[in-house]
């Protein structure tokens, strides 16, 4: 009961974090519009992530490489991970052929890329598959990946079928980053393997 007690503190923690920037404003100043203005994106909100990661390390003591920054299994797993990376990138992109009869293709700016790369994908697997999955394993891991997306998407005005959705495909999307994650002993690949989703999301549409 004390796990999952700690477990749901963080994720409202954190989801007060990422939606701090939307509650600060000065009369007709709000930091989050003014953020989507002039980067397009929360990059305070998800600076936070970075955050949490070093106030962890530093109050644990625990060195880096105990939470996979190392190199890992690479060698012995990389036919399994190019399995796994094909199947993130097709599946989805095959199930939007399906359903909206074509695939559509745009160029996401460079603030896109480096948002998506640097501060999402390896902010976002520092916390989940580093710090979550070491403190609580890969289900926590994976449903508070799913919680984290569903909270966001419900607050920000979308419908619950939709949130619900959202928060599921992204719990699936988790779990599978877990297993490669727990498979290859390495934070590394699940970090490409998610900034490459991230940006493949808004290069195929």
């Amino acid at each position: 009961m004390r796990k999952l007690i700690y477990f749901l503190l963080f994720i409202v923690t954190l989801h007060a974090c990422l939606s701090l920037p939307l509650y600060i404003h000065f009369e007709k100043f709000n930091l989050m519009d003014w953020q989507r203005r002039v980067f397009e994106w929360n990059y305070i909100g998800v600076f936070f992530n970075y955050i949490l990661f070093v106030l962890f390390i530093v109050i644990t003591k625990t060195k880096p490489r105990e939470i996979g920054l190392h190199s890992g299994r690479w060698k012995e797993t990389w036919l399994w991970y190019l399995l796994i990376l094909s199947s993130v990138i097709m599946i989805p992109r095959c199930i939007d052929y399906f359903s909206k009869g074509g695939l559509f293709f745009s160029l996401p700016s460079l603030n896109t890329f480096f948002f998506q790369l640097i501060f999402v994908a390896i902010g976002e697997e520092l916390v989940w598959r580093g710090v979550v999955q070491k403190q609580f394993g890969i289900w926590y891991s994976a449903v508070g990946f799913g919680l984290i997306h569903f909270l966001p998407s419900l607050a920000n005005g979308g419908t619950f079928m939709n949130a619900i959705s959202y928060g599921f495909f992204t719990f699936l999307l988790g779990l599978v980053f877990s297993w490669v994650r727990k498979k290859t002993d390495s934070l590394y690949p699940s970090i490409l393997l998610h900034g490459l989703n991230n940006i493949l999301n808004y290069l195929i549409k």
